[in-house]
């Protein structure tokens, strides 16, 4: 995995820890099929090898084969940590869910998952770039404005669930991410359409939320974002 995670950093000009983790985190992310499982004796038990996986390493095994489960994946982006020599360490929650904990002098234990993505210090440059790769990612695999809202809603619900249940964060930190899409928004969508949307739909989610957009001059008198 060395190779591969050498040739990541040099193609994403990657410079320090926190930037290689969220390129191996994309890698994964993008190159597996989540939730294909290979065959086990019980639900716990030995994987059950076909006859065309033995030449198959673990860690290698979602890279291979383009699919795999939380453990799986999270062994992918342990290798590719370890392969620069970035300190992280395979954990389990409550003996089912598999993922990493990674060390960067930059913003201390990072907790990366397939399910819950980048869980770092809310304050922390890597978090809010996680959440803003997550929203170019919801934008772009959204149909309607409507998908758009529930699936965005839905992101900064699990992700706030994910922070407390992992211990880096509680309820505020809901603010926190609404206050990392409104920027955003503001930064890289100007117009009113799928690919651009308007600022409508952080209304509505703010509305959703119980909250406010902390900045209600960024609304046109057209509906748009300045």
């Amino acid at each position: 995995m060395e190779h591969i995670a050498r040739i990541l950093i040099e193609e994403s000009k990657a410079d320090n820890a926190d930037d290689a983790l969220l390129v191996f985190y994309a890698f994964a992310d993008k190159t597996s099929e989540k939730d294909v499982s290979c065959k086990r004796d019980g639900h716990y038990g030995q994987i059950i090898l076909e006859d065309e996986d033995h030449f198959d390493s673990y860690s290698m095994r979602t890279l291979v084969k383009g699919k795999g489960v939380c453990n799986q994946i999270a062994a992918e982006i342990l290798g590719l940590c370890k392969g620069v020599g970035i300190p992280a360490k395979f954990k389990k929650y409550k003996r089912g869910h598999g993922y990493i904990d990674a060390w960067t002098d930059i913003s201390d234990w990072i907790h990366i998952g397939y399910s819950e993505g980048i869980i770092a210090k809310p304050d922390s440059d890597i978090f809010h770039r996680f959440i803003e790769y997550s929203i170019r990612d919801i934008i772009k695999n959204s149909d309607t404005e409507y998908v758009l809202v529930k699936k965005i809603d839905r992101m900064l619900e699990k992700t706030s669930e994910d922070m407390q249940k992992y211990e880096f964060g509680d309820d505020s930190v809901y603010p926190i991410m609404i206050s990392i899409i409104d920027k955003f928004i503001e930064d890289n969508y100007t117009d009113n359409t799928l690919e651009n949307p308007s600022m409508h739909f952080l209304k509505e989610l703010c509305c959703d939320a119980g909250t406010f957009l902390h900045n209600t001059e960024l609304i046109a008198p057209c509906g748009q974002l300045r």
